[in-house]
């Protein structure tokens, strides 16, 4: 099934002639720490696209030529877990990120239409979140230059097909300019699965003499029937609680609405 939102659907996605750059801009679909992520069409593509605005990244210490070193460096990076990035440009003094357009909501929304996460949905959530993190760990020109430099719910992104997604990648100057990357990404990997699962178990898998993919080896030998039945724990979730929001989207972009 084809869930990239094409450029058939642009004309409804994009509500005038506001620009970025060289990208018509449409609708806001959410808010982030640094400023706002719309739909968007660039003129050589045909698909549509998430651009966000940077506007507050003067406030949290970060720069133009920081942030666009970080993205330079995961440009064209793929793995099934990652949203990929695109491109990057400033336009007047804002500068501005492009990804992948991916239809789904953040864990957070997610975690708190739910209330509370089945144990199961939680470790296959953490697990495929920790497998990106080692590869992002191995990719970069130094241990952890691809890394999120700290990460949280509304850093992962849940599919409606079930997917699981790491947003904001290449940020390490900006979220972690005098830290580690990888131990930041590590830390904020604990307390995420502390905060999917206040119990403690997901957080035993945890020790600090191993890494994120051995990390990740550990969550699926606990919970091998929950990691291998990922996706339809997650569309099953998304499906109880956002039900009218996937079908609404799905239309919006000329997708079958059968789910």
């Amino acid at each position: 099934m084809d869930w990239t939102p094409q450029r058939t659907r642009v004309d409804e996605a994009a509500f005038d002639d506001r620009r970025l750059g060289p990208y018509r801009l449409g609708r806001r679909v959410r808010v982030t720490a640094l400023g706002e992520v719309r739909l968007a069409i660039g003129d050589a593509f045909e698909e549509v696209v998430a651009i966000e605005r940077c506007e507050l990244l003067g406030s949290l210490g970060g720069s133009e030529r920081a942030l666009l070193a970080d993205v330079a460096h995961v440009i064209g990076l793929r793995h099934r877990h990652l949203v990929e990035v695109l491109g990057a440009g400033v336009d007047g003094e804002v500068p501005y990120i492009v990804r992948a357009h991916r239809l789904g909501v953040p864990l957070a929304d997610a975690h708190e239409a739910a209330g509370e996460l089945e144990l199961a949905t939680a470790a296959g959530i953490l697990h495929a979140v920790l497998e990106v993190v080692g590869f992002l760990a191995n990719e970069g020109p130094s241990p952890g230059a691809c890394a999120l430099g700290g990460f949280d719910e509304d850093d992962v992104l849940l599919g409606y097909d079930g997917t699981v997604h790491l947003t904001n990648t290449g940020m390490r100057l900006v979220r972690c300019p005098n830290g580690d990357a990888l131990r930041a990404d590590l830390s904020s990997a604990m307390v995420l699965a502390q905060t999917l699962d206040p119990t403690g178990a997901l957080a035993a898998c945890f020790t600090l003499d191993t890494d994120a993919t051995e990390t990740a080896h550990r969550v699926r030998r606990a919970y091998r029937d929950a990691c291998a039945k990922r996706q339809e724990l997650v569309g099953g979730l998304l499906r109880r609680h956002f039900d009218l929001q996937i079908q609404a989207d799905r239309a919006f972009f000329g997708l079958p609405t059968l789910h």
